[in-house]
């Protein structure tokens, strides 16, 4: 059954279950959440806004219980939830044909579209996580269109380097990629 996405009470509780999702463990301490999220505040008044970030993300994702925090550390529970991007970086290191097709149907545009938090440190961790899922992406589309070409499915190789061009328009090697399946699958008149 699908259920009805979460809305998030504030910007920065749904940047907050971001972070945890993507940190290294779904873990991060007290401290460097508060820093990240409510750097521009006292220490105390940080710590404050941590502690009903989490009483709002809780009651936000009612009934589900997804965090556990104790006096230093705030975590996911296990399992408790899926992460696409985490899922699109695991397919992606497959060679295996069927695993890089699911991974580009993850790879959607860029990570966490729309979210923009006035904080220093987190809208750096933004940056950089945007850019190591697009390029996580972009390998899975390259090696799918090689794959596909193999594979004798033109189309399939044309759709993933068009895909490709879309995300940098006048990379060299795409732009040679792109007219090597083109004169293969459509001729060299295309």
């Amino acid at each position: 059954a699908c259920r009805p996405p979460i809305v998030f009470s504030t910007r920065k509780v749904g940047a907050l279950l971001s972070f945890l999702a993507l940190s290294p463990q779904q873990s991060a301490s007290r401290e460097h959440l508060a820093t990240l999220l409510w750097g521009n505040s006292s220490e105390k008044q940080a710590r404050q806004s941590l502690r009903q970030a989490l009483a709002s993300l809780r009651k936000d994702v009612r009934p589900y219980e997804i965090v556990d925090a104790d006096a230093h550390t705030v975590r996911l529970r296990p399992g408790a939830v899926w992460v696409d991007a985490l899922e699109l970086e695991a397919l992606a290191a497959s060679t295996d044909f069927d695993a890089l097709t699911r991974a580009i149907g993850l790879f959607r545009g860029e990570l966490l579209a729309g979210v923009a938090i006035k904080e220093e440190l987190f809208e750096t961790w933004l940056r950089q996580q945007r850019r190591r899922f697009e390029a996580i992406g972009s390998d899975a589309l390259e090696r799918y269109a090689g794959c596909a070409d193999a594979l004798g499915k033109g189309q399939d190789a044309i759709a993933a380097v068009e895909r490709l061009l879309s995300i940098v328009p006048l990379r060299e090697d795409w732009q040679r990629l792109a007219l090597q399946l083109y004169a293969r699958h459509r001729g060299h008149n295309e």
